[in-house]
């Protein structure tokens, strides 16, 4: 997970390398056309109130696939809100930068990465720094799937290319493993008992 730095009240993904092992070598079909709508729909949206709407959902989908986080309450689901309205700014200020030339692209924070890790941070103190992650091979030819610590990255790496030389359609993903996502759970449904 990159790293993270806390300036003057202000939460940065460190992006130099976020998202670089997040999503699969090979992204599923299905996802890619859901981001590439959600661009479209940025990039059509004029109004702040329907940029926030926009982003908030990506980051809720966000939450959904990587932490298994599907039932926001009325509290969680404002935060995120505000999350994603306090990041807007800096986000549109750093894709500026970029057209401008004056950034490069991956050297800013992704939206849909950048409000959920501060969501889980100023709510439930997770710093994305302490999230576990595992790499997981997948072997699409054969349906099988082999999971590797994150200290064994080469091993996983060495197995999918092995794989992809035996002609198997396999590839490799980072994933936060089920333990951490029914540990996220359990704080959450501690946090909301009255």
């Amino acid at each position: 997970m990159p790293e993270t730095n806390k300036h003057e009240d202000e939460f940065i993904l460190e992006a130099s390398d976020a998202g670089a092992s997040a999503t699969p070598e090979t992204p599923d079909d299905a996802d890619q056309n859901e981001l590439l709508s959600l661009y479209d729909d940025i990039i059509g949206a004029k109004e702040e109130k329907e940029k926030v709407g926009i982003y908030t959902e990506w980051a809720k989908t966000y939450l959904e696939r990587n932490f298994g986080v599907t039932d926001l309450s009325d509290i969680e689901g404002v935060h995120l809100r505000n999350t994603v309205e306090q990041l807007l700014p800096k986000v549109e200020q750093e894709q500026k930068m970029v057209l401008e030339g004056k950034m490069e692209a991956m050297n800013f924070a992704e939206m849909e990465e950048e409000a959920p890790a501060l969501w889980l941070y100023n709510l439930y103190g997770i710093h994305p720094k302490d999230i576990p992650h595992v790499f997981v091979v997948k072997d699409d030819t054969t349906g099988q799937a082999q999971t590797f610590e994150i200290t064994m990255e080469d091993r996983a790496r060495e197995l999918a290319a092995d794989l992809q030389a035996q002609g198997h359609r396999a590839y490799i993903m980072q994933k936060i493993p089920q333990n951490f996502k029914d540990y996220l759970k359990h704080i959450r449904q501690e946090a909301h008992k009255p």
